[in-house]
């Protein structure tokens, strides 16, 4: 009897343990862009497989060199390259493709950049690259309105 009891606290053990696997494998998939991992629980192989398709025909170098060039605060340009390329990343995840996220940074910075020159922003207020990367300044909220306004202003033009 004892021995049945404790076969079932084994396999009650491992369930759980697979569970939190399972919910720590979909956290890395969310984060990893490009990132593909395949379980066959039956055996507890895991196997990786890169999308390299993808991200070699996308050149961060070159992506962020067009990137920074907008950015109106030029510090920092190598921590701020790791930086754009982690984003990129994240973001790729969330737009579908690298293009898609690179778009995104763009424009936002493009935003940021028309912000920072309408208000006579002193370049000493104006965050790094790195550090507006990390804290995901495409989202904030001055980016997000100046955004929706140039679309509004576009599709006035169009209709007029």
């Amino acid at each position: 009897m004892a021995n049945l009891k404790d076969a079932a606290d084994i396999v009650f053990e491992l369930n759980q343990m697979i569970e939190s696997f399972d919910r720590s494998l979909a956290r890395m998939k969310k984060m990893a862009a490009g990132l593909q991992a395949d379980i066959d629980k039956s055996n507890g192989e895991i196997t990786i497989e890169i999308n390299t398709d993808s991200k070699e025909s996308f050149d961060f170098r070159k992506a962020f060199d067009e990137w920074y060039a907008v950015y109106p605060r030029k510090v920092g340009k190598g921590f701020a390259r790791r930086c754009y390329e982690r984003s990129i990343r994240l973001l790729a995840h969330e737009c579908g493709s690298f293009d898609a996220a690179h778009k995104k940074l763009i424009s936002a910075s493009h935003a940021f950049l028309e912000h920072v020159t309408r208000t006579d922003k002193e370049l000493k207020y104006v965050p790094h690259p790195s550090t507006w990367l990390n804290r995901e300044g495409w989202e904030d909220d001055i980016i997000k309105k100046q955004h929706d306004s140039r679309v509004d202003n576009t599709f006035a033009a169009e209709t007029v």
